[in-house]
């Protein structure tokens, strides 16, 4: 087993777990916005309804501040 005791293997193998890794997230996002856009899909409707939702407590912290981009053009094109 001379794979598991090369250094040289472990440090490449530690660079390799370290890059795909996302990076550390602030609380205005959630860690899945670092990994794809659709990972965390969340639709217009229910981040205006978040949003403006007459609760007590302000919106949750992971929602963005700018609104998403409304996909009906795109939509509308094909």
């Amino acid at each position: 087993m001379i794979a598991q005791t090369d250094p040289s293997r472990h440090k490449i193998e530690s660079d390799w777990h370290t890059a795909i890794r996302p990076a550390p997230f602030s609380s205005a996002f959630p860690p899945a916005h670092t990994i794809g856009p659709s990972a965390t899909f969340i639709s217009r409707s229910r981040w205006l309804h978040a949003r403006h939702s007459p609760v007590s407590s302000p919106a949750p912290r992971w929602l963005p501040d700018i609104l998403p981009p409304d996909p009906r053009p795109f939509y509308a094109a094909r």
